[in-house]
């Protein structure tokens, strides 16, 4: 780390000083409180580039490195990866409709595209959540603790592992699903990606909150979307278990094999909602 010496002045002195040429450190300066507050390289400090006074290399060479210690120290962008996290793991479960689409209409080829394409981007989920903790370790003074942000992330890679899982499940068996139960079948899918679009409307205001020290209306508002989430999952679960009854209530009709998997499903599915919501209440109690 490039050692750097802080120094204040007033507003009107800063200026006269900093008049005509800036000179070969060219100080990066902020205004705090009615002072000025230069961050600049100390004199023969091992980590100072030489370059020729007025190199245009002297003044970005400055400003990179000054920069590159505040965000090291301040961690400006900790929460881009998380939200990109969110965004990837949601695509995963985005791909349940048209996984559930296939198999309902018998298209298997379409059906191993799909699995394919899930496979893909659960492990671009993955590589996502490894870039991230690689880089949160060399982050400080954050205002989440490092292994509060590490488990949500963990928590969010159930939820593509879970997705995942049901396209596994799809593609082994060439099942039939009886049309009276098309229907339910869909609806429940349906909501368990909303409960994973809720979840990631949260993860998308969580830089906000942070910047507020999860106080005020950000907070508020991003806690009734986690309450939000826990009543889309019961509704999930609702939608679940009237998929179940109807498939055992015409079990005459199918066999043990496609109620076996008609369970499978069900199971899948249910665990991405669930593990939603797990993440949801994770990030609850971060913020209280």
């Amino acid at each position: 780390m490039v050692p750097f010496a802080i120094r204040g002045t007033t507003r009107r002195r800063a200026r006269r000083s900093a008049g005509g040429d800036r000179g070969a450190h060219d100080p990066l300066t902020c205004a705090t409180r009615g002072f000025m507050i230069a961050a600049i390289p100390e004199r023969g400090s091992p980590g100072a580039r030489r370059l020729p006074a007025g190199s245009p290399g002297k003044q970005r060479s400055t400003r990179e490195d000054v920069m590159g210690v505040f965000e090291k120290f301040f961690g400006f962008s900790v929460f881009k990866p998380i939200t990109a996290h969110t965004r990837k793991v949601h695509a995963c479960v985005e791909l349940l409709r048209p996984i559930t689409q296939a198999l309902l209409n018998e298209q298997y080829e379409e059906l191993e595209k799909l699995h394919n394409l899930m496979s893909k981007t659960e492990y671009e989920a993955d590589r996502i959540k490894d870039e991230f903790r690689a880089t949160i370790s060399k982050v400080y003074l954050l205002s989440i603790g490092k292994n509060e942000l590490k488990q949500f992330i963990r928590m969010q890679d159930h939820i593509a592992d879970s997705a995942e899982d049901f396209a596994v499940v799809a593609l082994l068996r060439k099942t039939r699903i009886p049309d009276e139960l098309k229907e339910d079948f869909l609806a429940f899918v349906d909501q368990v990606i909303r409960v994973s679009e809720h979840l990631l409307n949260v993860a998308e205001e969580l830089a906000l909150v942070a910047e507020a020290a999860f106080v005020g209306e950000e907070a508020e508002r991003v806690l009734e979307t986690i309450d939000r989430i826990g009543y889309e999952e019961w509704q999930a679960d609702r939608l679940q278990r009237k998929f179940a009854r109807h498939a055992y209530n015409i079990e005459a009709q199918l066999d043990p094999v496609t109620l076996m998997f008609i369970d499978k499903y069900c199971r899948t599915l249910s665990a991405v909602a669930n593990d939603a919501e797990r993440a949801a209440k994770y990030l609850r109690d971060i913020i209280k």
